[in-house]
């Protein structure tokens, strides 16, 4: 069996995965973690804000801080999105080598 032609099959089974899985999110209405923590620091800050419109100092700072972790949690979603997409990948590669081995000729492969 030729490798190379695992790889275009597993490109695509991942590229139509995350497609759906992104209309299914949009569908529920779901929202990426990230956001919820943006929404969290507006929130804040709307909270920070008196009706004088002066902000209070300690408040900055926790906002400051939250803005902090948000970028942190940014960083620990990709990573943790990168290797969920190649876990995904590789059974992927799993189920294309399975689907061949048992169904041979269902999958345009050369022999």
């Amino acid at each position: 069996m030729n490798l190379l032609w695992i790889v275009p099959g597993l490109l695509f089974f991942a590229g139509l995965y995350a497609l759906v899985e992104k209309m299914v999110w949009r569908r529920q209405g779901r929202r990426s973690e990230n956001q919820y923590v943006l929404t969290l620091i507006r929130v804040r800050m709307d909270k920070a804000r008196r009706t004088d419109g002066v902000v209070d100092v300690a408040d900055v700072e926790q906002i400051e801080v939250l803005q902090k972790e948000n970028t942190y949690l940014w960083k620990v979603i990709s990573m943790l999105t990168l290797l969920r997409w190649t876990v995904e990948i590789i059974a992927l590669g799993f189920a294309y080598l399975f689907m061949d081995y048992f169904w041979p000729g269902f999958l345009p492969l050369p022999r």
